[in-house]
């Protein structure tokens, strides 16, 4: 394991060295010229079905996200109904991340088993069915159980988006189409926060999720447009698809590391966004409406996050170190999120810097995680490596920082569950292989299985 770290920064030290002598030398037009290239690239490919399947799987996305978002948006509320503490709620809404996340590779195994589609239509369906029923939800079982399948079916949506696009894009393209798909996620917490600037003032928390209803188009659209790939379709006559396949021979190598990296990553995302309005709230004493609107602000910002990392990690670097990068760049600006002055200019600035290079990874590492694993286990290792891992973190983070917070304060959490987990995440990173972007996936999978 240590050679190979030692390799993973050698040749990530080797590439930084290659790019920067690159960019000193002094060829005029040279960036523009690139970057007129890669244009028409992307305009020439990004047409017909491809486009159709990607602008469905991004509102099916979104409406998922929406789903989720709208839970932390309820916190304070929830907090005053019900009388919790932060550390309670950190641990209900870890709990329900934790037991939905397993359910998550569950649900996923059966994309590869019985295809991407069907389970898409499942996830969308079922997780507009479930938030609605936040609504009537009575007691804290009963929140619990309604968020748990919500969380469940609402990643289903996940790793059945990114094998879709992952499977049916153009191969020079395949980074930027299925790593944009991640702008579903601030879209998602944009119209959740809109929805809650609306509606909380007045009409209160429950009916924050009679949003579930965005749900009835996401369905319609994919039966009308989505259809099953080649790929899944040969996959699943190959019953290769049980969980035990992300472990053999060579596959582990990928599959540990990913889900190391990402649960460290999911850690920050969970604690320092899930809580995000009950640290507004008790640090610059916004109201429900105020914290919908910074956050708002904050992730419309970060798209712009997504746009720049999917780029870099398409045409100039390869995914593994933009991953790694922008990682740790993510890192140092929770740390110094945490550490300034609670004024509101001063919070929502930094706010959006951290956006900007939390969200933005994500654009890469979704068609980087893809692109680790064979058509016959990619939705199961994209839940497995990804989902479980993102659902693991997200169920410690809101606890881990929730108990911090009333140990510590504010500031140390964030710095302890925010910005340290970050910095673990970015070496996990380099364990990964780096992959040329570009190729067909069955190149992919002969590369990787030349070098698991």
């Amino acid at each position: 394991m240590l050679r190979s770290k030692q390799n993973g920064i050698g040749v990530f030290a080797s590439e930084l060295r290659i790019r920067a002598v690159a960019h000193l030398q002094p060829i005029q037009g040279g960036a523009q010229h690139v970057a007129v290239n890669a244009l028409q690239s992307i305009f020439v490919r990004f047409r017909g079905y491809p486009r159709q399947l990607w602008l469905v799987c991004l509102f099916a996305y979104a409406c998922a996200q929406t789903e989720l978002a709208l839970w932390s948006l309820a916190l304070p509320l929830l907090r005053a109904e019900f009388g919790f503490s932060n550390a309670e709620l950190g641990l209900i809404t870890g709990l329900t991340f934790a037991l939905g996340g397993i359910l998550v590779v569950g649900l996923s195994t059966l994309a590869d088993r019985y295809g991407r589609r069907l389970m898409l239509l499942v996830g969308t369906i079922a997780a507009a069915i479930f938030s609605g029923l936040h609504m009537v939800a009575a007691g804290v079982i009963g929140l619990v159980v309604v968020r748990t399948l919500t969380v469940a079916f609402s990643g289903l949506v996940f790793p059945s988006t990114g094998a879709l696009v992952a499977e049916e894009a153009p191969p020079r393209i395949r980074g930027l189409m299925v790593g944009m798909l991640q702008i579903a996620v601030p879209i998602g917490w944009l119209v959740a926060a809109v929805i809650g600037a609306l509606v909380l003032g007045t009409w209160g928390w429950r009916a924050l999720f009679a949003a579930a209803a965005l749900g009835v188009p996401a369905a319609l659209l994919v039966l009308a447009v989505v259809r099953e790939s080649a790929p899944s379709r040969a996959s699943s006559s190959r019953g290769n698809w049980r969980i035990v396949g992300l472990f053999r021979e060579g596959m582990w190598r990928r599959t540990m590391p990913l889900f190391a990296a990402q649960s460290c990553f999911a850690l920050a995302f969970g604690g320092g966004f899930v809580l995000m309005p009950l640290f507004l709230h008790d640090e610059l004493g916004f109201r429900s409406v105020e914290s919908g609107v910074f956050v708002a602000t904050g992730n419309a910002i970060g798209v712009l996050g997504y746009a720049a990392a999917a780029w870099i990690g398409e045409f100039h670097w390869t995914r593994r170190n933009t991953i790694v990068l922008s990682t740790l760049a993510a890192g140092i600006a929770f740390a110094v999120f945490a550490v300034l002055d609670r004024t509101e200019g001063v919070a929502l600035l930094t706010y959006a810097v951290l956006t900007f290079f939390l969200l933005g990874t994500s654009a890469v590492k979704f068609p980087y995680i893809a692109e680790l694993y064979p058509s016959e286990l990619r939705a199961t290792g994209i839940a497995f490596a990804s989902s479980l891992a993102i659902h693991s973190g997200l169920a410690f983070g809101p606890a881990i920082v929730g108990l911090l917070v009333e140990e510590f304060g504010w500031a140390h959490a964030l710095l302890i569950g925010g910005a340290l987990p970050l910095f673990v995440a970015s070496g996990l990173f380099l364990l990964l292989q780096p992959l040329p972007s570009g190729l067909q996936m069955a190149e992919i999978e002969a590369r990787l299985r030349q070098r698991p």
